[in-house]
């Protein structure tokens, strides 16, 4: 649903804070959530804006290439949603084959948190940003539960 975009970027909002350059992070530096690693041309941009400017311009960039291109208007609610942050956390492929295996927004929330089991056991490394992904999945659990 279109105007669920407005309540998805909000979420986001709350889960990407204005800048981030965390060690051992694969994305780098980042400006409210888009990763220099993807996007160094935008993030070099956003970093000289002011902190609301550099939020309107990442909300255009997720808009774009995010909740575009996983066609998150067609999605039921609050799927949609979820699938918008998947996306973004863990990039749009996986979303994608998240929504391709699910048959529920519960069953694709308990889908992401296999997914993370998967990359800790390949990357052990990353078990540093474990809870940090877990608290991202049970606050949309949260939000959503009684839908």
């Amino acid at each position: 649903m279109k105007e669920n975009f407005e309540r998805a970027i909000v979420m986001t909002f709350q889960f990407e804070g204005y800048t981030s350059d965390l060690k051992g992070d694969p994305g780098g530096y980042t400006v409210w959530g888009i990763s220099e690693k993807w996007y160094p041309e935008e993030v070099n941009k956003m970093a000289k804006m002011t902190p609301l400017n550099a939020k309107e311009h990442a909300k255009t960039i997720y808009k774009r290439d995010y909740w575009d291109v996983l066609k998150c208007d067609t999605l039921p609610y609050p799927l949609d949603i979820i699938a918008f942050d998947t996306a973004i956390n863990c990039g749009t492929q996986t979303a994608k084959k998240l929504l391709n295996e699910t048959k529920d927004w519960k069953d694709y929330l308990f889908k992401r948190l296999f997914y993370y089991s998967l990359v800790i056991k390949e990357k052990p490394q990353m078990k540093d940003f474990l809870r940090g992904w877990l608290n991202r999945c049970l606050s949309l659990w949260t939000a959503f539960k009684g839908v």
